[in-house]
């Protein structure tokens, strides 16, 4: 039986067909988002708490991380 979608998993499967360059959210195997979260296109990466929500003060500019 399959669990339920979880939030990082349906935040990611909205956004994955997308043109490239959109920030795709990175969930774990258990479908919980990563701690660390990283936009491709534009170099930036930052800590999240459990529920994907950006943690202040941990954005680091592109090239810094």
């Amino acid at each position: 039986m399959k669990r339920p979608r979880t939030p990082c998993e349906r935040a990611r499967d909205a956004v994955i067909n997308d043109p490239p360059g959109v920030y795709v959210p990175k969930c774990d195997c258990q479908g919980e988002y990563t701690p660390e979260q990283h936009w491709g296109s534009t170099g930036s990466s930052w800590c999240v708490t459990r529920t994907g929500q950006k943690i202040p003060g941990t954005e680091t500019p592109p090239g810094t991380a």
